[in-house]
């Protein structure tokens, strides 16, 4: 007999707690759980939600449980003079992000100035997305397993990793406007660690002196953008 703002805290502490626990991050289970689950950030959900995902993290490592980690390439020395790239980097996700979550609301008010009926909103989404992933899958899901390719340097060049950053991100987009269920968490993550490998190319193209490495400009991508959203 929870009051439904309480309720909603509590189911958001136990989602933060299993992603703490599965990844061993618990920072990352409490971002999850203010996002996806409460979807908002407040101070009285601060110490419940932040505290469940440092008990779901201890209670794995006391089991032995180990968690769910993608291998990184070994990360070059960092050097001081990339850090004006690396900021001009973080300002641009920063910039990304914030034009995906209004893509997000435009996106929705378009459905329903377009009076299309509720319960046919997902399944238009839906041939929308899936017409997309025609011209790359990698778009597909919250792109877990297409993140492993970025980390790993596997994808093409600069040209169609342009590419791919627009499609997912009009993916995500049209899916959540449509009505589907989620957020943009692990798409926020994914699409800064494409825009990091993009920002990394296209510097060491204009200005190899000061270009980053592709790797750490890959993370700074992926945190900045995930700040963002």
């Amino acid at each position: 007999r929870l009051r439904r703002a309480d309720l909603r805290t509590m189911v958001g502490c136990g989602a933060a707690s299993a992603i703490a626990a599965a990844f061993g991050a618990p920072l990352t289970g409490a971002f999850y759980g203010f996002e996806l689950i409460i979807g908002t950030y407040t101070a009285a959900a601060l110490a419940p939600v932040l505290t469940a995902s440092i008990a779901g993290t201890l209670v794995a490592h006391f089991f032995g449980v180990e968690p769910y980690a993608i291998t990184m390439a070994k990360v070059s020395a960092f050097n001081n003079a990339n850090l004006p790239a690396l900021l001009v980097l973080a300002l641009i996700c920063a910039g990304i992000g914030i034009l995906i979550m209004r893509g997000v609301t435009m996106t929705e008010l378009a459905f329903r100035r377009a009076r299309i009926p509720t319960v046919v909103r997902p399944v238009l989404g839906g041939l929308i997305v899936g017409g997309l992933a025609i011209v790359n899958p990698h778009i597909l899901s919250s792109g877990h397993g297409a993140l492993r390719l970025v980390l790993d340097a596997s994808l093409p060049a600069i040209g169609p990793i342009f590419l791919l950053i627009v499609l997912k991100a009009t993916a995500s987009a049209i899916s959540l406007g449509s009505g589907f269920r989620g957020g943009l968490f692990f798409a926020s993550l994914y699409l800064g660690a494409l825009t990091g490998q993009l920002f990394a190319g296209l510097a060491a193209a204009m200005v190899p002196g000061i270009s980053p490495d592709p790797l750490v400009a890959t993370i700074v991508g992926m945190t900045s953008m995930a700040v963002a959203i």
